[in-house]
């Protein structure tokens, strides 16, 4: 058998997080050790120099090394410059909306109750939750019952570069605000302390990671206040299904994540600002793209019973469908990811 190991940034252990993954390729003849110096090839899902530079000094340049993106731009920069992925045979980002990056792959979607706390040993997958979804939930009588108008769901986050949306994110919550949107999330009603502390934080970890941070970027709105904003939620699955209409904002605009996912199995009509969705298989009319905050308010105002049983309908049948669930579903992606990173090294030892 081939041998493999994980070299993943710190925060990931990959048999336990990947198990899914990690039983796709031993189907397909490889073991994995943690024995740095025999393994013959190398996959990290995220960049590390600290890694990077063990295996160096381990191995020279006798192995292969596969590089699997698992955060974008705006959160990890780095990982993305040329003079990094050079280092690696075969690069793969998850969820990205230009096939060259992603080969194809869609982000590996299972239902986590908390999105800062993601559990293996707790979540569900997206097959089972479709399974046992109700078609009264896409209902327009049960629709016009939930208790919230429009929600939003993450955290007021800064990034050391201008990629991100997380500025955009700032204007829709300031704006929407007052329009009655609930937002939850870490940092929107924290103290200023938490907030420099949050800045400071990011900017280390940019200048370690040997990128400058964009100052506007990493400072810009310290002072600005929110209203109507809450904490963390223990179950963004409960207020999403409470919620008539949700905001989506992705951290940025290069991948779709599993926040879109969420709102259209919650049955929720989601407001989106992100990536091209008909990239990824998302057909027009089923979410409504926005660019300010005030095409959101026009579209809920407008809106009339007519109009959202229809795209609840939309909703409904597509998730339904097969190729949804084959495209997104966490172990079906992972068993893809296996299928091209074992021609990749199939090819190397031609």
């Amino acid at each position: 058998m081939e041998s493999l190991t994980f070299v993943s940034h710190s925060r990931f252990d990959g048999e336990k997080d990947f198990p899914e993954f990690v039983s796709a390729m031993h189907e397909r003849g490889y073991r994995f050790t943690s024995d740095l110096k025999s393994a013959k090839n190398l996959i990290a899902f995220n960049h590390s120099n600290r890694v990077l530079k063990r295996i160096r000094k381990f191995r020279g340049s006798n192995y292969s090394l596969v590089l699997v993106r698992l955060e974008p731009r705006t959160v990890f920069a780095t990982q993305y410059k040329r003079a990094v992925e050079k280092n690696y045979g075969l690069v793969i980002t998850m969820g990205s909306i230009d096939d060259n990056e992603s080969h194809g792959l869609r982000w590996p979607y299972y239902v986590e109750l908390n999105p800062l706390k993601p559990d293996a040993g707790t979540r569900k997958t997206l097959r089972e939750t479709v399974k046992n979804l109700s078609p009264d939930s896409f209902k327009l009588s049960n629709w016009k019952q939930r208790p919230t108008l429009l929600s939003f769901i993450a955290s007021n986050k800064v990034s050391a570069t201008k990629v991100g949306n997380y500025s955009i994110r700032r204007d829709f919550v300031r704006e929407l605000s007052y329009f009655g949107m609930e937002t939850f999330g870490e940092l929107w009603t924290g103290d200023l302390a938490d907030r420099i502390k949050h800045r400071m934080s990011v900017g280390l970890v940019s200048l370690s990671n040997g990128q400058i941070p964009n100052v506007i970027e990493l400072w810009g709105d310290l002072n600005r206040s929110y209203k109507n904003t809450f904490g963390s939620v223990q179950d963004k699955h409960q207020v999403l299904v409470n919620s008539k209409f949700s905001l989506i904002v992705e951290n940025d605009s290069h991948y779709v994540s599993e926040k879109l996912i969420d709102a259209l199995l919650a049955g929720t009509i989601p407001f989106y600002v992100g990536g091209g969705l008909s990239r990824v298989g998302i057909p027009h009319g089923l979410v409504e793209e926005v660019r300010s905050p005030r095409e959101v308010i026009d579209f809920i105002t407008k809106s009339n019973d007519s109009e959202v049983s229809r795209r609840l309908e939309r909703i409904c049948r597509f998730i339904a469908n097969r190729e949804f669930i084959d495209q997104w579903s966490g172990e079906e992606v992972y068993k893809r990811l296996a299928i091209r990173i074992d021609a990749h090294l199939r090819d190397k030892k031609c």
